[in-house]
């Protein structure tokens, strides 16, 4: 796994490492701090998951809950698009 300590030319996810993104996935819109990416997983530092976006064009989310823990890591296979997030409380 890439650790946000490394310094590469990367493309795609691993682009975002050290920013606050927003992954929507198959169930769920998880954000966080993006610290961690290998081929089957990332990993979001300081995670929350989002009930409701409000307007997308917004600065914050509607509605987002803190998941309590350091660390989430979410399978990349169940990503179906990302982006730098906007202000995680909401």
């Amino acid at each position: 796994m890439r650790r946000l300590v490394e310094t590469t030319d990367a493309d795609g996810l691993e682009k975002f490492l050290g920013e606050h993104i927003q992954l929507w996935c198959i169930n769920y819109i998880y954000a966080g701090l993006l610290v961690g990416v290998n081929e089957n997983d990332c990993v979001l530092s300081h995670p929350y998951v989002v009930y409701e976006t409000g307007k997308l064009t917004e600065e914050k989310f509607k509605f987002a809950e803190s998941f309590g823990v350091q660390e989430l890591f979410v399978r990349i296979s169940s990503i179906e698009a990302y982006a730098l997030a906007p202000q995680l409380k909401g």
